[in-house]
């Protein structure tokens, strides 16, 4: 899957959640945070710079 993201341009992130290890394509550093934008797609947290490797906001309810 590909995600594309306009580097620069700044994302709403609706939650957090974790998930599958993604590794950062700069730097290869690996992370299982995943971002849930307020477009309601999906993206892996190491493409978003939060200035943070930690959860930045509340984490996304779970189904019951």
């Amino acid at each position: 899957m590909k995600y594309v993201l306009d580097p620069g341009h700044p994302v709403k992130i609706a939650c957090q959640q974790w998930g599958q290890v993604v590794r950062s394509p700069r730097d290869e550093r690996p992370s299982a945070l995943w971002d849930k934008l307020a477009t309601d797609e999906w993206v892996p947290d190491v493409l978003v710079d939060t200035n943070s490797d930690s959860p930045v906001t509340r984490f996304c309810d779970r189904p019951s």
